[in-house]
């Protein structure tokens, strides 16, 4: 047999091409996860958490780094701190999809729901003893609250193990609906914040595919587009997990426009080496904290250069009384501090005069309802009891106030969650100088002393 030794040196020289590509191809760079302004309005400073990629984050210096804004202007960097995450704690929000296909059998493993369960228990365990902080969300039809942010390790484990099939008229997958409405528990928390939404299919609105109003949500779909605005808007990173063949078209680039990164798995110590993926991933990044420039709008884009490589990250800074700030931070900090100076002055007259019977009143406007019947409906109806016009984000029965005339106590029910004192609730028993928001408007609930009722936990004290 004849050796062809200029074909086997071409053949080598291909292959080596070929693993040298495919070694470019799995490099990574760096990458810009999250922006946080928590400390904008207080401190003139912004922190970005950036993952770098490749490179051993300890040798990571500040003269590595050059953040500019869109339009050139350099930031200042104050501060490079690397663990942090580490030290301070990751805010996870779990969130799994509990749709009818989750139930499917997944080859010789069982349903895919099994092995979910599995994984995330695994990741759990791994998480208990750290400064991690846990929530978890099932989703289908409906959104669930399986274990709040800051639950107990064991709390979530035994809350994981509670779900269940889901009957046909709940085994819908509102992806993107669930994902709009989860970002809000997790907006309220300082410091890293990873949502990861694992899921084995496409993005299926109860709404759009059996032709009904969906029972909490009404007509309301939420977008892709929709989903990665309030994201941004957050300061959240989204982490996608694909657990089957198939994928929703559009998650991938929600994923990437937030900062986050999307995975696929096929079982269950796949699935489980994917969670810990995500946690090695964020514990390794770098926050850099910058001294912020003037701004006048709430959409910008910072770009970190480093290592050869560079990632951009659209973020959103705090608006003043819900429009662009125009002037510098200090003047910016001053109508701040005027304007809470003012509310607290509204607040004092208010609640220092007695009212002499229960009722509601707007803060920006000042309009006033009495509670004088049963049931007291806020939205944007014109037979709503209180009328809040011009906000498309209003239902028109947004929330009601029920009374029970037996107990005198006041509760706020709404289909969506609402803000009571900045907390997410659809229910709640409210006590005199309760703050409700919904979509902006704050409204304030009083009642005269001979109505007030002790809350529950307050009543086994005495």
């Amino acid at each position: 047999m004849t050796v062809n030794h200029k074909n086997i040196f071409r053949r080598l020289g291909f292959a080596c091409l070929m693993a040298g590509g495919i070694a470019s191809l799995g490099a990574e760079g760096i990458q810009v996860t999250q922006v946080d302004v928590s400390a904008l309005l207080l401190r003139g400073e912004v922190g970005v958490y950036v993952s770098p990629g490749d490179a051993d984050p300890s040798s990571l210096e500040g003269g590595d780094f050059l953040v500019t804004e869109a339009d050139g202007t350099v930031l200042e960097l104050k501060a490079v701190d690397r663990d942090v995450n580490r030290s301070e704690g990751i805010n996870f929000l779990l969130m799994i999809d509990n749709s009818g296909s989750m139930y499917d059998e997944n080859g010789k493993d069982g349903p895919r729901i099994g092995e979910a369960k599995a994984a995330l228990d695994s990741f759990v365990a791994q998480v208990s003893g750290s400064p991690d902080s846990l929530g978890v969300y099932s989703f289908n039809t409906l959104l669930e609250e399986l274990a709040p942010m800051g639950s107990d390790p064991l709390q979530v484990r035994d809350a994981l193990q509670s779900l269940s099939r889901p009957s046909e008229n709940l085994a819908y997958t509102e992806l993107y609906q669930s994902l709009r409405e989860s970002v809000l528990d997790l907006s309220r928390l300082p410091g890293r914040k990873a949502l990861i939404v694992l899921s084995d299919g496409e993005d299926y609105p109860y709404r759009e595919h059996s032709g009904r109003t969906h029972p909490v949500w009404g007509d309301t779909v939420s977008s892709p587009d929709e989903v990665v605005s309030s994201l941004l808007e957050a300061g959240i990173t989204l982490y996608g997990i694909n657990f089957a063949d198939r994928r929703d078209p559009d998650l991938e680039r929600v994923v990437n426009k937030s900062g986050g990164k999307i995975f696929d798995a096929r079982g269950a110590e796949e699935l489980g080496n994917v969670y810990a993926d995500i946690r090695s991933r964020i514990q390794n990044e770098v926050r850099l904290t910058l001294k912020a420039p003037p701004y006048d709008t709430g959409e910008r884009t910072v770009t970190v250069r480093a290592l050869g490589s560079e990632d951009s990250r659209d973020y959103v800074v705090p608006l003043l009384f819900g429009a662009p700030g125009t002037s510098s931070l200090l003047v910016s900090l001053l109508f701040v501090a005027g304007g809470l100076g003012l509310l607290a002055l509204l607040f004092l007259l208010t609640f220092e005069r007695q009212v002499e019977s229960p009722q509601i009143q707007t803060v920006d406007t000042g309009m006033t309802i009495a509670l004088t019947g049963n049931a007291t409906v806020i939205g944007s109806s014109a037979d709503a009891q209180m009328t809040i016009a011009g906000n498309p984000a209003i239902d028109a029965e947004h929330a009601t106030i029920m009374r029970d005339d037996a107990s005198g106590t006041f509760t706020l029910v709404s289909k969506r969650r609402v803000r009571v004192n900045n907390n997410p609730v659809t229910r709640r028993e409210l006590t005199p100088g309760d703050v409700i928001q919904i979509e902006g408007t704050s409204i304030v609930f009083d009642a005269p002393v001979t109505t007030r009722v002790t809350p529950k936990a307050d009543k086994k004290k005495g």
